[in-house]
């Protein structure tokens, strides 16, 4: 089973991503900010990291910058309710591989249906 890191400040929506995670195989796991993020992808290797853009201690972008300091491979998705262009950019300038708008166009199959 392949693991995933959902890091989302949102609690309620962040536990509604883990049940499609699973529903679709994947092993969740869960952080609900920055600081939490960070020590979880130092104790874990996860195929993908999905992170929402802005988090109550600092924004995906954070993230994307410990993963590449530290070299913490995986695919990385930013997820975020903003469909701003800037908001685009800096995520995948940070690393990002993909971004999701949430409710947008193929979420949650963009996240989660990939062998």
């Amino acid at each position: 089973m392949k693991k995933i890191l959902l890091i989302d400040d949102n609690l309620d929506f962040l536990n509604l991503l883990a049940v499609i995670a699973g529903d679709y195989g994947w092993e969740p796991y869960k952080a609900a900010s920055v600081r939490e993020a960070r020590k979880l992808l130092t104790q874990e290797n996860y195929h993908t990291v999905c992170i929402d853009f802005s988090l109550r201690d600092g924004t995906a972008v954070d993230i994307l910058s410990f993963m590449k300091d530290y070299k913490i491979g995986g695919r990385a998705v930013v997820l975020s309710g903003h469909s701003e262009d800037s908001v685009r950019n800096a995520a995948f300038q940070a690393g990002a591989m993909e971004y999701v708008e949430k409710g947008g166009s193929g979420f949650p199959e963009a996240i989660f249906a990939v062998g």
